[in-house]
């Protein structure tokens, strides 16, 4: 216990731009129980040191980073919590929780996950008890019982005319950059499996080209919809690259209805979309939140996607003809067909839970009742790899390098016990990673 016979409780922030509404919450929530609590950022361990916690609650144990923080705190005789940020997962995690040579469920006490969907794949690709799993649904989607953003606040924001129906394409990960090193392709997924770098590179070709020929055909119908304004919601992590070529995209084709509007949380401009468009991206399960139509433009060539049972509750086009046809349905006043809210909420109940606004309550509950059972006092004692952190960040500080240079360095010391291939796939997150250190104070 701390001074003030309070519990520390360290939340480790994973994605900035999604989760830190979330966690703040989160955060309010807990030491409205008592406890004392602070978002620290991944690889911050000289105030992770000083604050000393009591428990860790970290998103994702599939990184090196967070793997580190998890070892660490275990060496600590820290309790390591795995609340996981993206609950609607498929195999993958299966090397995920084995891979940087601990088990990461030999690092992690409890998991809080979304759904049961989520908790019967962790009870077959890993040796986690049954009683240490606690579904409480995702305390990211209590933000849609808060006060959104209205059209009208939205269109005076960004000058838009309110007067014209919204239609919104959501951008997928995978498409961050046309840079294939930056692509977030699932290699895991069992349809990779036995693919050889060469067919994957060829894969990841594939999927660039496959960005293109969308992004196309959205250029092409916006100049078919004047009376539609269109907004292109890019990824969180994405590139500038990606987004200037949207704007050369606008140029090319002359479009003066399309808006890129990247700094906006999805649960507000969901709240003012009527048509949702998305490519393989699970963010149009928020949009069911809203009763939004949801289309899944699946043009040509492409890998079996995992969520079979999500994309039951979306209009799926295969050609743009078909996109054409059922925007118009919609935007015509067309009403979600039966089956497709049926899938819906099917959806929802097996793979989040609830969706009440009051999961932020309930993770608090969870975390605290299991903390104030079975927290002990925790070692100050440095782990070797802390040090490794800490020294080579005051050596960039004092060598007076810029704070970009120093965040470079962010992701070596980890590399020297990964395999290739935890490398790569390193590399392939490392443009979010940077992101998550840029408050590091000059």
């Amino acid at each position: 216990m701390t001074r003030d016979n309070k519990m520390r409780i360290a939340v480790i922030l994973g994605n900035r731009l999604r989760d830190l509404w979330a966690y703040t919450y989160l955060k309010f929530e807990l030491e409205k129980l008592g406890n004392e609590v602070r978002i620290l950022n991944p690889g911050d361990f000289i105030e992770f040191n000083k604050f000393l916690p009591h428990v860790v609650i970290v998103p994702e144990m599939i990184t090196q980073i967070m793997w580190d923080i998890g070892y660490a705190a275990k060496k600590k005789k820290m309790l390591v919590i795995n609340m996981k940020a993206e609950g609607i997962t498929n195999e993958y995690f299966e090397k995920c929780m084995t891979g940087y040579g601990t088990p990461a469920t030999d690092l992690t006490d409890i998991l809080i996950v979304w759904g049961n969907v989520t908790k019967q794949h962790h009870l077959k690709y890993t040796k986690e008890d049954p009683s240490d799993i606690f579904i409480c649904g995702n305390i990211r989607f209590d933000k849609y019982y808060t006060r959104l953003l209205t059209k009208e606040e939205f269109c005076r924001k960004y000058d838009i005319p309110v007067e014209k129906p919204i239609v919104t394409y959501g951008n997928n990960l995978i498409w961050t950059s046309d840079n294939l090193r930056d692509s977030d392709i699932n290699k895991n997924s069992p349809e990779l499996q036995d693919t050889s770098i060469e067919e994957f590179t060829q894969l990841l070709k594939r999927m660039v080209k496959l960005r293109g020929t969308i992004i196309d055909s959205l250029f092409r119908i916006t100049k078919k919809f004047n009376d539609v304004t269109f907004v292109i919601k890019p990824h969180p992590h994405e590139s500038t690259e990606a987004i200037e070529s949207y704007y050369e995209g606008m140029k090319k084709y002359g479009t003066d209805n399309l808006y890129v509007i990247k700094e906006i949380d999805i649960s507000d401009i969901l709240n003012v979309t009527d048509i949702y468009l998305f490519w393989n991206s699970v963010s149009a399960t928020e949009a069911w939140f809203l009763n939004k139509p949801t289309i899944g433009l699946h043009f040509g060539e492409e890998i079996n996607y995992y969520l079979c049972d999500f994309i039951k509750g979306c209009d799926v086009c295969t050609t743009e003809e078909k996109f054409e046809k059922r925007l118009k349905y919609y935007l015509n006043g067309g009403e979600i067909p039966e089956e497709l809210l049926r899938n819906r909420n099917e959806f929802i109940k097996a793979n989040c839970y609830k969706v009440d606004g009051k999961r932020t309550q309930e993770v608090a509950k969870v975390i605290d009742e299991y903390v104030k059972k079975n927290a002990v006092t925790p070692v100050g004692e440095l782990y070797y790899r802390e040090i490794i952190y800490i020294s080579m960040y005051l050596l960039k500080r004092l060598l007076g390098m810029s704070i970009n240079d120093r965040l470079q360095f962010w992701k070596t010391p980890t590399n020297d016990l990964a395999t290739p291939e935890h490398i790569k796939e390193m590399e392939l997150r490392v443009e979010g990673d940077i992101y998550n250190f840029k408050n590091i104070q000059e």
